[in-house]
């Protein structure tokens, strides 16, 4: 039973990476914190960098787990303080895309999944009007977030132009603050 389960495991990596590929990507991050709270958020501008692996499911639909090393700063101004920070992250964006292609070479294709974040460092800076300032270390009591993403991808050959939108559904921060971020990216698909 262990051999039949061991081939079986096998043929199915064999056929699956049969249409798969890896890749680099990289871009820029916009990003901001939504909240309940009377509060007034800035967008930041930060990045990302890291690599993927696109598996082709059926016809036109692919599945593309990532690994990004990512900036994604935030500021938010509440009716007595300024809230500034600067964390570093580690993300796994997974998402099921399909493509639409327009000719031999190009195609546009729409993305939708889940994420998870981790927070690695970065700091917190609140500045408050009475002119008291305070930092700390930003993952003191939370480190992780989970929430959705979804975007539209030009691919022309090997490369990937791609405009994403991720929105946290679980909270990054101990105010219930969630992660708004637009993600500007270029890729580029290895091998083939």
């Amino acid at each position: 039973m262990k051999k039949v389960l061991a081939v079986t495991v096998l043929l199915l990596f064999i056929s699956i990476t049969g249409y798969s590929q890896f890749g680099v990507t990289g871009g820029i991050n916009l990003s901001s914190l939504r909240s309940d709270a009377d509060n007034n958020a800035n967008i930041r501008l930060g990045a990302h960098i890291g690599g993927f692996y696109e598996v082709r499911l059926f016809n036109n639909f692919y599945l593309q787990p990532q690994l990004l090393f990512s900036h994604d700063p935030t500021s938010v101004k509440y009716p007595r303080a300024e809230e500034t920070t600067n964390g570093y992250y580690i993300n796994l964006p997974v998402t099921f895309s399909y493509k639409i292609p327009l000719n031999e070479k190009n195609k546009i294709g729409f993305d939708f999944g889940v994420y998870y974040s981790y927070g690695l460092f970065g700091n917190k800076k609140i500045r408050y009007t009475s002119e008291y300032n305070y930092s700390e270390p930003l993952f003191q009591d939370h480190h992780a977030e989970i929430g959705l993403i979804g975007g539209v991808r030009y691919e022309q050959d090997s490369y990937i132009f791609s405009t994403r939108i991720r929105y946290g559904l679980i909270s990054r921060t101990v105010i219930d603050n969630k992660v708004l971020l637009l993600m500007l990216s270029v890729g580029y698909k290895l091998g083939k």
